[in-house]
């Protein structure tokens, strides 16, 4: 499980991913997270990150379907609504 978790934090170098989580925890436990010592942290961490990534497209696709729209509960439409 450390090498896996390690394995993420190598692969995220430079992503972000470091000032995000780092404002939920200190600096110093988020380089323990990303190198794999710290796993419990880490699989709290990484399913908090899921969820906040998850949410807005969630959304998106909830209120396209309600509203009846063409494009509301298209991936695509939901991920360019998303980013601008």
């Amino acid at each position: 499980m450390m090498s896996y978790i390690g394995s993420i934090g190598f692969v995220m170098v430079g992503s972000g991913l470091e000032e995000a989580v780092a404002v939920c925890y200190g600096s110093n436990t988020v380089n323990h997270m990303l190198s794999g010592k710290a796993i419990s942290c880490a699989v709290r961490e990484f399913f908090l990150v899921d969820g906040a990534l998850r949410e807005p497209y969630a959304r998106c696709l909830c209120i396209g379907r309600s509203m009846g729209k063409g494009k509301g509960g298209d991936l695509f439409y939901c991920y360019n609504v998303t980013l601008s």
